[in-house]
């Protein structure tokens, strides 16, 4: 019954009405082996492990969005090294060939598409602006503060008084 209790959802009451046990002997028993506790560290551990893998999930995914970053920003450098060098194709014997010109001026059109992936890359790294990492710092500050006090057993109340309630009570 301890183990349903502290892993589980079920109450005492309903734990005892399934075992056919009196409640009242139950509710001693738990308040003795202070089965409340348990069940509030054992929410707290399994919260802490969902966090740690959802933290570990967001890592590898940006990780993997990194790796393509950089893959398309070596395809974009050498795009670029390609557009100072003009090719002009000639045609020989029913054959195609390309022949690099340089000093050629640049392709703009070419430089303009280069720009705008160079753009995607950014938007998806996600560069973010100092309010952004402070709005983003305050949020997890929060979730902490919150995770705290449930591992501490500590419910958190918050009550917001109207003005015209704070006038009546003085």
């Amino acid at each position: 019954m301890r183990r349903e209790y502290v892993s589980g959802s079920k109450s005492l009451r309903t734990l005892a009405d399934e075992y056919s046990c009196s409640q009242s002997t139950l509710r001693k028993r738990a308040a003795n082996e202070k089965w409340t506790e348990q069940r509030n560290d054992y929410r707290a551990k399994v919260e802490q492990k969902y966090m740690d893998m959802s933290v570990e999930q967001e890592v590898k995914r940006v990780e993997r969005l990194h790796c393509l970053a950089d893959d398309l920003m070596d395809k974009l450098d050498q795009a670029i090294k390609e557009l100072n060098e003009m090719c002009s194709v000639e045609h020989q014997d029913g054959e195609y060939k390309v022949v690099r010109v340089p000093g050629v001026a640049v392709d703009r059109a070419g430089a303009k598409q280069i720009a705008s992936s160079l753009k995607d890359v950014k938007d998806l790294l996600n560069v973010r602006d100092d309010l952004d990492r402070q709005e983003q710092q305050a949020r997890i500050e929060h979730l902490k503060s919150q995770s705290d006090s449930v591992a501490a057993g500590v419910p958190e109340v918050q009550v917001v008084l109207s003005d015209e309630v704070k006038k009546y009570a003085k």
